[in-house]
């Protein structure tokens, strides 16, 4: 039985991306596009002021607030396992199975938490306030940074790819060098 539509003078979240993934496309290669599409599938490339648009669509029941905080992690370790520097809100945390199972999210400006894998390569130990330091990549320009441990989770073995995560604190206080570029260095106006 088909359910009736609201009366609504919006279009549908999907026919709204399927049209910006078109005017997006217009002669950019295929392999080059699609970076672009799945930047729009994980919604990697938006502005919070987009984010929070998207997030009160009608057609979305619930929807997570996940930021990338660098290019890469850079550390030695990690040549052989990818690791990524993420701040994810609670919901977040919950649908990526991220939730530590030992100590708490992190609060602080400095807390993080990670994944037992990424933690034993890095030769961190499982106790909480254990120090962390991370070289990420910030846009092409590697950064040094101290953090302490406010938890962990145990690794998914089929899973390949480290995850720290770290808190709103410190998305707050790294504002301005997270804010997003991509439409300054990749613009297309998807109003036309």
């Amino acid at each position: 039985m088909a359910r009736a539509k609201k009366a609504t003078h919006e279009e549908p979240m999907e026919q709204v991306l399927w049209t910006a993934a078109n005017k997006l496309r217009k002669n950019m290669d295929a392999a080059e596009y699609k970076h672009v599409v799945l930047g729009l599938i994980f919604l990697k490339y938006i502005s919070d002021e987009e984010f929070n648009n998207v997030k009160d669509h009608p057609l979305i029941k619930e929807i997570s607030y996940n930021r990338t905080l660098c290019d890469g992690v850079e550390n030695e370790v990690f040549l052989k396992r990818r690791t990524e520097f993420w701040y994810y809100d609670d919901l977040g945390l919950k649908l990526g199975f991220s939730q530590p199972t030992s100590g708490h999210k992190p609060v602080d400006v400095d807390e993080v938490i990670a994944d037992t894998k990424t933690l034993q390569l890095l030769g961190v130990p499982l106790e909480i306030g254990a120090p962390i330091s991370l070289i990420l990549d910030i846009r092409v320009e590697k950064v040094q940074r101290d953090f302490v441990l406010a938890g962990w989770w145990e690794s998914d073995p089929v899973f390949n790819v480290g995850r720290i995560f770290a808190s709103r604190a410190y998305v707050d206080a790294h504002i301005e060098e997270l804010k997003s570029t991509y439409k300054d260095n990749n613009y297309i106006d998807l109003a036309q």
